[in-house]
């Protein structure tokens, strides 16, 4: 865990100081104080491929813009969770005041702003977007919008956050790791379903479909004689329906298929509970007949084998 803090910055010039720090730390930005003795501190961990971060401030306005995005950097989005103190979050056109346990969803490729007042703490997840697609299928329309501490399972997402940071600061067994960010994103995720259900999931044409289709392949994907063309008998729809939703996401369904077999293949040679476990087991309970075929797809899509991946605890796939 990193740790840094303004306490031995000199009084001239520490909020430029304290910027650079930050920029380098977290992520580009500028902090303008809001009282002429600025303080603050931040702490940064991760835990499997998230990356969790804690700060607190004295009043201050903290301004990401045009000027601090790098196009060319891995698109991350944030969570960020009111831990103590107010605050005021702006993006995307949606101004909304946090409240101690509120959350906010933010897309670090665009601008933003938040103005803290003094004594505030936040509780910061970075999710690379192409995890969070898996948890939250529309995350660009929830940026900026409040989710309220006391609805759906807000409640219970803060405590195991909160939970999991001081256990962070003790020290968690890397093993674990993966299998606790999955947890924590489903129960965040659960808890935006419930407060924006219907915009989450089905203000677009099709949205409604594919989350059918996608919920049928979860349930069927550790199944060897199930293909992906029988998505559309099994689920009564018409072949072509079916084809039109995928091709709309820039992806076939037996490629998408194939991804979520190799995917939960992944996540399980990574998990501890699955050690005892042959990596031809794996393969098999994921839903693929030859372990041949299963090592050849695995190393094209993750860059080394099954077994290098397990020893590795799937550490190319962590976040730098």
């Amino acid at each position: 865990m990193e740790s840094a803090s303004t306490e031995a910055l000199k009084s001239a010039g520490k909020a430029e100081a304290w910027n650079r720090i930050y920029s380098g730390m977290l992520a580009a930005a500028d902090f303008i104080p809001t009282d002429k003795e600025f303080s603050a501190g931040l702490k940064v961990s991760h835990i499997g491929q998230l990356g969790l971060a804690r700060l607190a401030t004295g009043p201050c306005t903290i301004r990401r813009t045009t000027a601090h995005i790098d196009r060319s950097s891995p698109q991350l989005y944030s969570i960020i969770v009111q831990a103590n103190g107010r605050g005021l979050f702006t993006q995307s056109g949606n101004r909304t005041v946090l409240n101690p346990g509120d959350f906010a969803l933010c897309d670090h490729a665009l601008p933003h702003s938040r103005r803290l007042e003094g004594g505030a703490e936040t509780l910061i997840i970075r999710i690379p977007a192409e995890i969070i697609g898996h948890y939250l299928p529309r995350p660009e329309e929830l940026c900026g919008q409040r989710l309220p501490a006391s609805a759906g399972l807000t409640p219970s997402a803060g405590a195991m956050l909160r939970s999991l940071w001081h256990r962070l600061e003790q020290g968690i067994a890397a093993d674990y790791e993966d299998c606790l960010a999955h947890h924590m994103l489903e129960i965040i995720a659960t808890s935006y379903a419930m407060v924006f259900g219907v915009r989450v999931k089905s203000d677009h044409v099709g949205e409604r479909e594919m989350l059918a289709v996608q919920n049928h392949v979860e349930n069927r994907l550790h199944d060897p004689d199930f293909k992906a063309n029988a998505i559309a008998d099994e689920l009564a729809m018409n072949p072509r329906d079916v084809r039109q939703l995928f091709a709309a996401r820039g992806e076939c369904a037996r490629a998408y298929v194939s991804r979520r077999r190799l995917e939960e293949a992944a996540r399980r040679l990574r998990d501890p509970r699955w050690r005892g476990h042959t990596v031809a087991e794996i393969a098999h309970c994921c839903g693929f007949v030859s372990t041949a075929l299963f090592a050849r797809s695995f190393r094209d899509h993750h860059g080394m084998t099954p077994t290098d991946y397990r020893e590795s605890g799937g550490a190319a796939h962590r976040l730098n």
